[in-house]
């Protein structure tokens, strides 16, 4: 029975972590352990299994995304530049900060990224708002401010030296948790249910009767209030009185148990699937991410991941960084801090041939063009030259070889 046993509990035995907020004096406290959110609701670790996989996927974005910043629309690498790209303080390097990032905003939905004087930023690992709630229409100031170990006796004012970044709003993960929690804890009390069944020992006692008259009448009830109850057990033990023997009833029954066995695990590897589908679903992640499937052509689906999933947290990151690191002047006049997105796709050289070949025909620099594939600018010559196709140029506009930096095709 080992084996079995060992079976089950591998199957079906729930591992939980315990994320406990930090509440005190009725003051909301925020923080990475706030992953109960969708732990504590349910004890379905398919659930935060999930959770933790859609975290870890905006991590792979986040931490490969390339932080680009112009300075009146010059490209431009400042200190800026070097903290997002390289260390955003002297204990993390930028793709260690992002990593935490990500995960603070799936499990979370927020994050508190404070700055200290020397310029460096610090994810909080949790803190309270100084009027108990989130302001609407003015800064938030921040107390009970904890990084790690350390809880810090200053406090943080939104937008002055801290700044508070919000997940997109997203109602369908919720609601999909709070139904999905209690739709799948019952569909995997019946799959438990059933092969708790058919793990079980079944044995008939027989033994000698004493007092027949009285064992038959208490042998008869008995049997009537219990029967079905000891059925439903995984181990069973039933009792005659017609003589001494112990036979196992368990080897008559065990070819349609495992069988039961194996459709069980079926189910639960299923309801794992099913689960990873649907969360990512929620979240806009193709199933195929999700569960880790192989693909032969994935070129379009991670691009749909990174438009429908990671996008809206990139867009809201560079905005943050840009209005917090940028006076409003500054951006109107061409400043910005931009995350290069094409540093996250998924390009195969080969396939994209033809395509850079119309980009170059349609007025794309090699360098350019490079830069979207991931490759450093070359100082060849004719790297930031524009050639330009005789079908697309208008003849009255160009002059062959005059210095306008365009070469005919």
């Amino acid at each position: 029975m080992g084996f079995w046993n060992s079976l089950k509990d591998f199957l079906f035995e729930d591992e939980i972590v315990d994320f406990t907020n930090e509440v005190s004096d009725g003051e909301t406290v925020q923080g990475t352990d706030q992953a109960a959110t969708w732990q504590s609701a349910s004890s379905f670790w398919q659930l935060s299994y999930a959770q933790n996989v859609v975290a870890n996927i905006l991590a792979t974005y986040l931490t490969n995304l390339e932080w680009k910043t112009y300075k009146q629309g010059e490209l431009v690498k400042g200190e800026e530049w070097y903290r997002l790209n390289y260390a955003m303080n002297n204990k993390e390097t930028a793709a260690e900060f992002f990593s935490s990032l990500a995960k603070h905003l799936i499990f979370n939905k927020e994050a508190l990224v404070i700055e200290t004087l020397s310029g460096e930023f610090f994810i909080a690992d949790a803190y309270s708002f100084k009027n108990s709630k989130e302001l609407l229409m003015k800064d938030n100031t921040f107390i009970n401010v904890r990084i790690g170990d350390v809880t810090l006796a200053k406090s943080f004012k939104e937008n002055s030296n801290c700044l508070y970044i919000k997940a997109p709003q997203n109602d369908y993960v919720d609601f999909i948790h709070k139904k999905m929690a209690s739709d799948y804890m019952n569909l995997k009390e019946l799959i438990e249910e059933g092969a708790d069944k058919a793990l079980g020992m079944k044995l008939n006692l027989t033994l000698t009767a004493q007092g027949k008259n009285k064992y038959d009448e208490d042998y008869a009830k008995k049997m009537q209030e219990s029967f079905e109850k000891r059925m439903k057990n995984r181990n069973a033990l039933f009792v005659t009185y017609t003589g001494e023997e112990l036979k196992d009833l368990t080897e008559k029954q065990r070819g349609s148990e495992v069988q039961q066995v194996l459709e069980a695990v079926e189910n639960n590897i299923k309801v794992n699937k099913e689960v990873l589908t649907n969360v990512g679903n929620a979240y806009g992640i193709p199933a195929k991410i999700m569960t880790g499937e192989y693909m032969e052509d994935c070129t379009d689906i991670y691009t749909m991941a990174i438009t429908m999933f990671a996008k809206p947290y990139i867009k809201i990151l560079q905005e943050k960084f840009s209005n917090y690191l940028l006076e409003k002047e500054d951006i109107i006049n061409g400043s910005r801090i931009q995350a290069n997105l094409d540093s996250i796709k998924f390009v195969e050289m080969l396939k994209t041939a033809s395509s850079v070949d119309k980009l170059i025909s349609s007025g794309y620099t090699l360098n350019e063009i490079r830069e979207k594939l991931g490759d450093e600018p070359t100082d060849d010559v004719g790297g930031d030259t524009r050639f330009i196709t005789r079908n697309y140029a208008v003849m009255s506009e160009y002059v062959k070889g005059e210095g306008t930096g365009e070469v005919w095709i």
